[in-house]
């Protein structure tokens, strides 16, 4: 009997330390939200950075170049919104819905368009995007600089 009285013993032990364990493992999901946090707000900063290049389309620019930033921006939507499906999922499903505005506004531009005139099409898809960037940042609580998109 001696054994057993061991073992429910530990037993206790373990369930009295449960709501130990339990605190302790919250204490680590708050590292956890923190950590998706930054991760969020890196994501949304890179892409804060490639919507500020778009400012530097100028009539030299080719549609290859606005392709290319296309694709980049792209690459950053997903990211902001993989890293921020928990902080701001709203925000992130209305900047993925801006985006593919943008994205398809690109895709129409025709191969003998003057860029000088796409660009003027592109600018208030550009705009959109900006203010949506600001937005997310806001509502992931990330530090930013303002998102300028005049060119």
């Amino acid at each position: 009997m001696g054994p057993r009285r061991t073992r429910r013993g530990g037993i206790a032990l373990i369930c009295g330390l449960a709501p130990f364990l339990l605190v302790i493992g919250c204490g680590d999901d708050d590292d956890s939200v923190e950590d998706q946090s930054q991760e969020f707000c890196d994501a949304v900063e890179e892409l804060q950075t490639e919507v500020r290049s778009l400012g530097d389309l100028s009539a030299q620019s080719s549609k290859a170049d606005v392709e290319e930033l296309r694709d980049e921006i792209g690459d950053s939507v997903e990211d902001v919104r993989e890293t921020g499906q928990d902080l701001a999922e709203a925000q992130v499903d209305e900047l993925n819905d801006v985006f593919t505005a943008f994205k398809q506004s690109v895709d129409s531009i025709s191969d003998d368009q003057s860029l000088s005139a796409s660009l003027r099409t592109l600018a208030v898809d550009i705009a959109q995007l900006g203010d949506m960037v600001r937005e997310v940042a806001a509502a992931g609580n990330c530090s930013t600089a303002s998102t300028t998109t005049s060119g």
